[in-house]
């Protein structure tokens, strides 16, 4: 596939070159600058920040993030059903899984979340990741703080990302063994990463001790 060459000042480079340059991703130029053919590709690169599409839900405008927030269906979900044509209030409409009983009424979980004034994502978060029950997803207090993950290994407690920056092993990398691979976080942190020559669910376990 021949990828077009765009010339900026001296410069003569394909749009994937530019986009890496400008730190875009290529795939997201492209689609923009299809989207708005007057500009040119400088103009695109140079947007610090490219509108997001927005659809009519009652009385307001939103993007599909914030749809997904405000219902608690996923992005994808909701991606695949504006392809379908659906539109409107339809559009956060929640499937039979997403209905919860709590207080022994069972209703949506838009209906709970709207009557108690708490996120969607927020009640999913605390009953699929922290087992609450649906009384105390939906009444507990939002503490708005920063989530750090801390590990405990070899008897030592510390956030992932100071692990990741002493065993020099990407968080991605540690919470997969551990949260997918069901490894010990002294196994996690301790592994050799295995490149290309089989997956990590093949890798040797390691000695406990780093």
């Amino acid at each position: 596939m021949t990828q077009k060459l765009v010339t900026i000042g001296d410069e003569t480079m394909c749009v994937g070159h530019w986009a890496k340059r400008y730190g875009k991703s290529a795939n997201g130029v492209n689609r923009y600058w299809n989207d708005h053919p007057n500009l040119t590709l400088l103009q695109v690169l140079q947007r610090a920040k490219w509108e997001r599409k927005t659809y009519r839900i009652g009385n307001r405008m939103m993007t599909v993030k914030q749809m997904s927030l405000e219902c608690g269906l996923k992005v994808a979900t909701i991606n695949s059903r504006i392809k379908r044509g659906i539109r409107g209030k339809k559009l956060l409409e929640a499937p039979p899984y997403l209905y919860i009983t709590a207080w022994g009424i069972r209703k949506p979980i838009q209906e709970w979340c709207k009557e108690k004034k708490i996120l969607a994502s927020t009640v999913r978060y605390r009953m699929d990741d922290l087992n609450m029950t649906p009384e105390q997803a939906l009444s507990a207090p939002v503490v708005k703080q920063p989530k750090v993950w801390m590990i405990t290994a070899w008897d030592i407690t510390q956030s992932a990302d100071a692990w990741a920056r002493e065993k020099k092993k990407s968080k991605g990398c540690i919470r997969h063994r551990i949260k997918v691979l069901n490894m010990s976080p002294e196994e996690a942190l301790s592994a050799p990463r295995l490149r290309r020559k089989g997956s990590e669910k093949e890798m040797i376990k390691c000695p406990s001790n780093p």
